[in-house]
C-alpha cells in the first residue's frame, strides 16, 4: 500500500501530530468498533450470545483520543452510512468532536476535494476496509495511512 502504510488495532495507536494536519476517520469498525460476544459485559449494551454488540469502553478511548487530537488538528468523519441525524447523535452522545462530516462510498475523493481547500501539511486517514485505504492512496498519495484491524 506504500511507505505511509501501516496497520494498527486501534485509532488511539495513530500518532498524534502538532503540525498543521488533517485526520479523516471512517466510523464502523474504525472509531466505533464491533465486536462479537458471549455473554454481555458491564461495557457492552445488551445482546444475546453471538450477536455483534458495541463496546462503549472502547469508543470511550477513541473519543478520549479524538477529543485530544482535535485540540491540535482538523478532525472529520468520512462514513459510509446512509445520512442521519442518529449518526450526528451517536457521536455527540460519545463526545467525539469534529469539524466537517462527509457521506460517502468514495473515500479518496471526498477527501482530496476537502483537503484541496486547505493547506495541510499532513494528512492521516483510518479505515478498515482495503478498498476505502486504496481510495485515498490514489486520490492523496501524501496521506498516511492507518487500516484498523
Amino acid at each position: 500500500m506504500g511507505k505511509h502504510y501501516k496497520t494498527v488495532k486501534s485509532i488511539t495507536h495513530m500518532p498524534m501530530s502538532s503540525n498543521n494536519a488533517c485526520y479523516a476517520f471512517d466510523l464502523d469498525d474504525t472509531v466505533f468498533r464491533s465486536h462479537p460476544v458471549e455473554t454481555p459485559t458491564p461495557e457492552a449494551f445488551q445482546v444475546e450470545p453471538g450477536e455483534w454488540h458495541i463496546q462503549k469502553l472502547h469508543h470511550g478511548d477513541n473519543a478520549r483520543f479524538i477529543r485530544a487530537l482535535s485540540k491540535m488538528a482538523t478532525v472529520i468523519i468520512i462514513t459510509a452510512r446512509s445520512p442521519s441525524e442518529d449518526t450526528v447523535t451517536e457521536l455527540e452522545d460519545f463526545g467525539i468532536p469534529y469539524e466537517d462530516l462527509f457521506f460517502s462510498r468514495n473515500k479518496g475523493p471526498t477527501l482530496s476535494t476537502y483537503t484541496k481547500k486547505r493547506n495541510f501539511d499532513e494528512i492521516y486517514f483510518a479505515d478498515d476496509l482495503d478498498e476505502n485505504l486504496r481510495s485515498v492512496r490514489k486520490h492523496v498519495p501524501e496521506a498516511y495511512l492507518y487500516k484498523v484491524v
